[in-house]
């Protein structure tokens, strides 16, 4: 999408966030006033409105007793549903901004090695989790944002 984000290097994170990715993510829209486009909000949005829908259908099914924890203001949820796709949206621009910026990608040497790694974590053979997770887009960017972090704390100025 081409976000220009202009600050992250040099960030300031205390000393006791510098491994925190919450903490980095936070510090990263604090600092970055960017234009966050409404249609991908509204998206994010109906996605975790999905979610939601499908946490409480699991809770009911799971709990046939008391649901009176499930009774929430609706309107509530949704106004705190909107901010969260909103937030979501804008870290993931700028962490695109930042992988953009930066020019990184991921090797096959790198994707190989994070396939090894979650069989190992999975207890499978590697065969199989490279069949489940293929040539993962997922995967691959999930690579990308930690890349970005990295970077991010890499070049903090690391505070108290």
């Amino acid at each position: 999408m081409g976000i220009f984000v202009k600050n992250y290097k040099g960030l300031p994170i205390k000393k006791s966030d510098a491994g925190n990715r919450e903490a980095i993510i936070e510090k990263l829209l604090a600092a970055n006033d960017i234009d966050v486009p409404q249609e991908l909000v509204d998206k994010e949005t109906a996605m975790l409105f999905q979610e939601y829908n499908y946490r409480m259908r699991y809770e009911k099914m799971m709990n046939p007793g008391d649901l009176s924890f499930l009774d929430i203001n609706l309107n509530e949820r949704a106004e705190e549903l909107k901010a969260q796709a909103y937030l979501q949206v804008k870290a993931d621009l700028i962490i695109e901004g930042i992988i953009d910026s930066e020019g990184f990608e991921i090797t096959r040497d790198e994707m190989e090695e994070a396939v090894t790694s979650i069989a190992k974590r999975q207890h499978m053979d590697r065969d199989t989790a490279e069949g489940f997770l293929g040539g993962s887009a997922l995967l691959k960017r999930d690579l990308l944002v930690e890349k970005a972090l990295d970077f991010v704390c890499a070049n903090a100025r690391i505070e108290g």
